[in-house]
């Protein structure tokens, strides 16, 4: 299994015009090159379409036909900030090759005729993103990498390097060794890094983590990360790095949230006659086409699981999937013109399911959003994904004899919890129908158009209050029930 299988794909958004017209790029001028290549020009064979940011990058897998060597190239488009993003990507590579950190090796820089400049570095065979080795592998291989991860941030640090983007697939995996990707947005200093740049960088890390893996992480840091340090060392490690990472991980979920309303790598802009909404690039293209095109024809093919005078609810199975489809009706006409000064909830449905997704809250994947009319605002639909599951209560009532169950689903309920809390986040609605539990006693959290994050402290807290008082309400009759969600909620990290 390779790193493009893991990467974040485009189906919709190709490669450049030149690209499309043929799998062949020939005699491309080289610009810049490592020591030890010194061919004028290189052809390549292209391959598979790895990442797109549309209108400015496109990284691909190829092959250099003369020297029959796979190769990554990250081709700039022309922009007005092409040549400060090629420069930053190749002298990131030299800097890190430099410093003996792991990277793919730099071997070339080459142009075009269309001035579109194109970056070529070495493919590491095999590899996969941190997100999918640690989504895939088995516990002991993740603390194994997460302990390698901890001395590799130590290297970057006391050699002066950070990544200004942190993110999660920003680490590949192969081989059981790690490599530093997306070389360009690297900064780098004489000497090592301070001590905000660390707890910055320490921070931007263990938010990008799923949280068993942060915590593995933390504890691998203590006795693998700057031991030099001395107090320093010490103050890290404690509730200065929570607070930053709870901050960071607020500034993160607003920034995606931003994300989540433009085109960009992910996400994609529809708008027709009748509807205007997004949709995930990921997505099936023939179900978006449908959807769009007549959400209520798609709808009236599948199984109705909720009719109510807000919301309609149908489950959808196409091309062997399995999605459900979310009708927000129209309401009288006051309250449909007061709506449609803000947000639609399918919008905010479509955004808040992504945050989360960002935040590792278990949720329905959001598939697309489509808004009818314009002002004021008709009927809008939200296509997700479907949890195979059942509701919390029916779990509830289902395994309530069995101890060992019970006390899984209070802990994984908790680390939810947990997760609302580094947000500064309330569901606004947190009853039990609000809740999924699949066949392996997964947590799923639903419903999310009353959702809201980065509260101030004092809505935080109140709204925070509200959501315990609502979902400790479910179990007015089971008392041992409310005693340990109320114990295990209390007493959360971030309670």
């Amino acid at each position: 299994r390779c790193l493009c299988g893991d990467l974040l794909r485009s189906s919709h958004v190709g490669f450049t015009e030149r690209f499309r017209m043929s799998s062949s790029c020939e005699n491309l001028k080289v610009i810049r090159a490592a020591t030890g290549f010194d061919s004028p020009s290189l052809s390549f064979e292209t391959g598979e379409s790895l990442r797109v940011l549309p209108d400015r990058r496109e990284v691909f897998k190829a092959s250099l036909v003369d020297l029959n060597v796979d190769v990554v190239v990250k081709s700039f488009l022309p922009h007005p900030k092409q040549t400060r993003d090629w420069e930053n990507e190749w002298n990131g590579l030299l800097a890190l090759q430099a410093l003996e950190l792991p990277t793919p090796k730099p071997l070339a820089v080459c142009q075009d005729e269309s001035g579109t400049v194109s970056v070529v570095m070495e493919y590491i065979t095999d590899a996969v993103t941190l997100r999918g080795f640690l989504r895939d592998a088995a516990v002991p291989e993740r603390r194994v990498i997460l302990e390698k991860l901890a001395k590799v941030v130590d290297r970057l640090h006391e050699s002066g390097a950070r990544q200004a983007d942190q993110h999660i697939d920003n680490w590949a995996i192969s081989g059981g060794e790690i490599f530093l990707l997306d070389a360009g947005t690297f900064h780098f200093k004489e000497g090592a890094l301070n001590g905000v740049d660390r707890l910055s960088d320490l921070a931007a890390i263990c938010a990008t983590l799923p949280p068993e893996s942060e915590q593995a992480f933390r504890d691998f840091l203590d006795t693998h990360y700057w031991t030099a340090g001395g107090d320093q060392h010490s103050q890290v490690f404690g509730s200065t790095l929570e607070a930053a990472i709870v901050e960071l991980q607020q500034e993160r979920a607003r920034r995606y949230f931003k994300k989540t309303q433009r085109t960009c790598t992910e996400f994609e802009v529809k708008e027709n006659s009748d509807f205007s909404g997004m949709y995930s690039r990921q997505a099936d293209s023939e179900m978006i086409e449908r959807f769009f095109r007549d959400p209520d024809a798609l709808m009236a093919e599948g199984e109705r699981r909720k009719s109510g005078n807000t919301c309609t609810l149908q489950k959808i199975e196409f091309n062997d999937r399995s999605y459900v489809l979310k009708r927000y009706n129209v309401k009288p006409w006051l309250t449909q013109l007061r709506r449609s000064l803000a947000s639609s909830r399918a919008r905010l449905s479509w955004a808040n399911g992504w945050v989360l997704n960002m935040a590792f809250i278990p949720t329905a994947m959001p598939v697309a959003f489509a808004d009818e009319g314009s002002f004021p605002r008709g009927r809008s639909y939200f296509l997700m994904e479907e949890i195979e599951g059942e509701l919390l209560s029916d779990y509830v009532a289902r395994n309530s004899g069995d101890a060992e169950r019970v006390a899984s689903l209070v802990a994984d309920v908790g680390k939810i919890w947990d997760s609302l809390g580094r947000l500064r986040a309330a569901h606004g609605d947190l009853k039990a129908t609000n809740w999924m539990v699949d066949s392996e006693g997964k947590v799923s959290l639903i419903d999310l158009d009353s959702f809201r994050f980065g509260l101030s402290e004092a809505a935080f807290q109140r709204d925070r209050q509200k959501d315990l008082n609502r979902f400790l309400k479910n179990w007015s009759v089971e008392p041992d029930l409310i005693e340990a969600f109320w114990s295990r909620m209390k007493g959360g990290k971030s309670a």
